[in-house]
């Protein structure tokens, strides 16, 4: 609709007749500190002023539809008037007539230019329209219906769009922004407050700490430089490079993460969770979330009711449990607890195990299965409940008291300790192959 509009003025500023075209322009004060802009009725750009010019607007107003005559008269009643507010400050205001005097078949729309200082303090107010900013200081947009960009600007942006994208780029300071179009946030490197509703919000080469919820739709960040911080309710969250640390809260569609130098604290419901090259830890509570994790530094722990759970290359240690999915648990060093209710694998097979000392406890209300290389170093004290106990290895000492099964088997050094136990269900200890 917005799109329509404006490209139904465009196309009648092609073929308008002069007369019903008319021009009003102003000069602001020399010595522009701050400015305060109220408009409606067309778009509102903001330029910076060269060299030594005078501060200036310019109002272009365009008619039809109503013939001459009264086209001229209702642009003749059209202002635009310089004065201030309570405190000084200056305002720019496009005054129009009142709407019962329009004739119902005269369209019209209203284009507003500025040249200001970059060191001016701007505030715009906009109600049908697109606004464009690229010079100011601190800038506040109120926008109803309409477009709005901010570029270029060396203070903190405010920005609240009902109706219309937003897109904001090279800004120094701190920006808050509130939308229900589509959000892109371009190189603001002192931080972000981003709230959408309805379209994508992409971040994108930002620094500082970041906040972006969408009510209704995906969080998109790229290249991070900072903390982030993404809240998507019923959206998909895709986040590619991170500095700091970052933190999920999301509920009915997919997250995937990949390059994040700090900790990863996630809190999900239902969708695939993927992440991967993590420089801290990982933490996530979730629910129906088929997981996975590659290549993790630092310490994992999950809480999960009835997910899926693959782990791999995972360098800090883990804490897994309270799913009634899978367990896998591939190339996994430091301390290990996994107590799940699905099946639960521990496979080693390029694990420096003759290097490592810890400890590892397996508890699975389903079958267990643990895969080791012939170099493994580890002390094994293992126990079904079903009374089975399977082991490709040589040297494996059992004992069976009533229906439980224990086994215990010593590899090299017995550096690392595992303990496994399978209720009512069968535990096997495998060789994995070595690299």
């Amino acid at each position: 609709m917005t799109f329509g509009f404006w490209l139904w003025i465009a196309t009648l500023a092609t073929t308008w007749n002069p007369d019903t075209q008319r021009t009003l322009r102003r000069e602001l004060p020399t010595q522009l500190e701050a400015l305060r802009i109220v408009h409606a009725h067309g778009d509102c750009r903001v330029f910076p002023l060269a060299g030594s010019q005078t501060p200036r607007a310019e109002l272009t107003i365009l008619a039809s539809g109503g013939g001459n005559l009264e086209e001229s008269r209702f642009l003749d009643q059209v202002e635009l008037v310089v004065d201030t507010d309570e405190d000084g400050t200056p305002i720019l205001r496009s005054v129009f007539p009142d709407p019962d005097s329009k004739p119902p078949e005269l369209s019209f729309a209203a284009n507003l230019l500025l040249w200001i200082p970059d060191a001016t303090n701007l505030s715009v107010e906009n109600k049908f329209g697109n606004v464009e900013v690229s010079s100011g200081r601190e800038v506040t947009v109120r926008s109803r219906l309409g477009a709005v960009r901010v570029a270029d600007v060396t203070g903190p942006v405010d920005i609240v769009c009902e109706y219309g994208r937003v897109e904001v780029e090279d800004v120094v300071e701190f920006v808050k922004l509130q939308a229900s179009d589509s959000v892109v946030l371009r190189r603001a490197r002192g931080g972000a407050d981003v709230r959408g509703k309805y379209s994508e919000i992409r971040l994108e080469d930002c620094g500082g700490e970041l906040l972006a919820e969408n009510k209704n739709a995906p969080i998109v960040m790229q290249r991070i430089q900072g903390n982030a911080h993404a809240i998507a309710p019923y959206g998909a969250v895709d986040v590619e490079g991170v500095t700091g640390t970052l933190r999920v809260e999301g509920n009915n569609a997919d997250v995937r993460i990949n390059d994040v130098g700090g900790d990863v604290s996630l809190n999900h419901r239902h969708g695939t969770l993927r992440v991967s090259k993590v420089g801290g830890g990982v933490e996530i509570d979730g629910y129906f979330n088929p997981t996975t994790l590659v290549d993790v530094e630092g310490f994992v722990r999950i809480d999960a009711t009835a997910s899926d759970l693959s782990l791999n290359d995972v360098r800090g240690g883990a804490r897994v449990g309270g799913t009634k999915g899978s367990i896998q648990l591939r190339e996994v060093t430091g301390d290990v607890v996994a107590h799940g209710e699905g099946g639960l694998l521990l496979y080693a097979r390029r694990t420096p195990w003759s290097e490592t000392d810890g400890k590892v406890e397996l508890e699975n209300r389903g079958s267990v299965e643990i895969q080791l290389p012939d170099d493994a170093n580890c002390q094994l004290e293992v126990q079904s409940t079903l009374g089975s106990v399977e082991c490709e290895f040589e040297g494996i000492l059992s004992r069976k008291s009533g229906r439980v099964l224990s086994a215990s088997l010593t590899l090299g050094q017995g550096a690392l300790a595992i303990q496994a136990l399978a209720v009512d269900s069968l535990l096997r200890i495998r060789k994995a192959e070595n690299p």
